[in-house]
């Protein structure tokens, strides 16, 4: 077990095989040094165990546990299998499972991490120093801080009842507001690592979240009318849950690779996918990438008609400013571009001498690099106020839907997903990004999910985690074989996220939609069979169609349909 060949894969295979109590403690040791992402990789497997072997719960508490206390996202992860996998979550007996237990512990945000102030407040008690004895007194930046902490816990507190109101504009807002202060945000600049010590609920816009968008899964089937009056209660409830954006919540299907604050979620690109007993839709989803998912400031609600701040060079005037205002101009910066939150005491309690120290680093920064503020300023060669009307972007979203790409895609009333699915990825970005008034932030992303309501995902889960092994060994190997696999997340037993493949199109709706073979669709996409984009393609084709024969073969899949990898030619 030394050897550099024991890897994840091993240690949970033999987690799970050995009857030994002491290799079972050394394996559970072990999780904590292997890398964190070959580890989540088998965190269903590792779940499992953990609810249906008593005696291996214990051992792979501790590792959970520290996860859980370090990451948020993680432990949301684990409270999603856990609910996924446990088959007593809804009994009303007094006796409940480990599985049950952890996920109880976690939802009541007792595993978090102890924060800086908290400690400090341990240390140094506020009391009355005694007149005769000389005692520790509190410096300005430490009662600002306890004001800080003060002001936040109301804020937290007075945001709990909105949790989940989708009609109050803040269901997901938990009330911190620790990570937007001014010092917050200067920590962000500088790189440092900013506390939460108002003890807001860590998890919980999250869960709204997710348990919004689940709702409106749940709720389409029963819509009537066909797949237009789906479509049309799907926008509806898609407009409902922007008004409480953005905020800090996340897609969980991409944000172990793109940390991220979900911004708007597009509406016109909204669509409920051609099933036929489920509701299945897909989002189009805008986000802002951050560094780090807990502390990175929410980014400020923008409408239509959008008012920049002033530009770099109307913050920075033309004379050095003396280091008695530097504070107070950066101050007035950070102002105007947070959330707007209301403190009842003066920002200026908050500040030292050592943020004057950072304040003049940033804006000698700020004169060295001019696109360091280029998110908060739509014409940097202009000092004047900027708006960009309702007008403009509606001209823009005219333009782009006249498009004569977009007129030549034809509509399907039965399956309106086809239509946006068949637009090229690149495109629908850039079109998005144009009409959006996040779209000029350096860091806006465009990512897509599937949502999947009233059907088992753990067995599709277990399958995309073969498929990615098999294309990893392949890869390993050099053989010309090529998988897609995409990434699922299983939200409970009945339902999950999806990951989509981009710029791809079902076989079903090749047929139905352009009323062709695949043969006929290649040389419509892809040019004459001569052509080098035609043979490119082709050669994809035949290795990802050959990797699935052999997929199908090696797991035994008893698929038959005329839609199988083993019946697809297009030669």
């Amino acid at each position: 077990m030394e050897s550099s060949m024991f890897q994840a894969p091993l240690a949970i295979s033999y987690l799970f095989t050995t009857k030994e109590i002491g290799v079972q403690t050394y394996i559970a040791n072990k999780l904590f040094t292997f890398p964190e992402q070959e580890v989540d990789f088998y965190l269903p497997q590792l779940i499992s165990m953990y609810i249906h072997i008593p005696e291996l719960a214990t051992l792979i508490f501790p590792y959970l546990k520290q996860r859980c206390i370090k990451s948020a996202e993680f432990s949301l992860q684990v409270v999603w299998l856990l609910k996924s996998y446990s088959s007593d979550a809804h009994l009303t007996s007094k006796k409940k499972s480990d599985g049950t237990k952890l996920k109880t512990l976690i939802l009541s945000d007792k595993l978090r991490p102890r924060s800086f102030h908290d400690r400090e407040v341990v240390k140094h008690p506020l009391t009355a120093p005694s007149p005769n004895k000389k005692a520790h007194q509190r410096s300005q930046s430490d009662a600002s801080a306890l004001i800080v902490g003060q002001a936040s816990a109301e804020a937290a507190e007075n945001s709990s009842t909105c949790l989940g109101d989708l009609r109050s504009g803040r269901a997901f807002n938990t009330g911190c507001t620790c990570f937007n202060t001014h010092r917050g945000m200067v920590n962000n600049l500088k790189g440092r690592q900013t506390s939460c010590i108002c003890s807001a609920p860590r998890l919980e816009g999250e869960v709204q979240f997710v348990d919004k968008l689940l709702a409106i899964g749940h709720l389409l089937p029963e819509v009537s009318g066909g797949k237009e009056a789906q479509a049309i209660r799907l926008r509806a409830e898609i407009d409902q849950i922007n008004l409480n954006l953005p905020a800090r919540v996340w897609l969980p299907i991409h944000s172990s690779s793109i940390p991220h604050h979900v911004l708007h979620i597009s509406t016109a690109f909204s669509a409920v996918l051609n099933s036929k007993d489920k509701a299945p839709f897909i989002l189009y989803v805008e986000v802002l990438e951050v560094d780090n998912i807990e502390t990175s400031p929410v980014p400020q609600k923008m409408l239509n008609a959008l008012r920049s701040t002033k530009s770099e060079e109307n913050l920075l005037t033309n004379e050095r400013p003396s280091p008695s205002n530097t504070s107070q101009n950066l101050a007035t910066m950070l102002h105007s571009n947070s959330m707007g939150m209301l403190y009842p005491y003066d920002n200026d309690d908050c500040w030292t001498q050592e943020d004057d120290e950072i304040s003049q680093q940033y804006v000698n920064k700020m004169k060295t690099d001019r696109d360091t503020i280029s998110q908060i300023s739509l014409e940097s060669s202009d000092s004047r106020d900027m708006m960009v009307a309702a007008g403009d972007i509606r001209r823009r979203l005219s333009s782009a839907f006249s498009d004569p790409r977009t007129l030549a895609r034809r509509r399907d009333p039965e399956d309106p997903s086809a239509n946006v699915l068949s637009e090229p990825w690149m495109d629908k970005v850039q079109r998005i990004r144009d009409s959006s008034p996040y779209g000029r932030l350096a860091n806006w992303r465009l990512l897509s999910v599937i949502i999947k309501c009233g059907d088992d995902l753990r067995q599709e889960m277990l399958a995309a985690q073969m498929l990615e092994m098999l294309q990893n060994t392949w890869k390993d190997e050099k053989l010309a074989l090529r998988l897609r696999p995409y990434k699922i997340v299983c939200l409970s037993a009945d339902s999950g996220f999806i990951e989509p493949v981009l710029n791809s199109v079902s076989l079903h709706q090749i047929k139905k939609q352009h009323q062709m073979s695949l043969l006929e669709y290649f040389h419509a996409n892809f040019g004459p069979p001569n052509s080098e984009e035609f043979l490119e393609a082709q050669q994809n084709f035949v290795a990802s169609c050959a990797a699935y024969c052999v997929v199908c073969y090696l797991l035994q899949v008893k698929d038959r349909y005329a839609t199988s990898p083993c019946h697809l030619k297009i030669d």
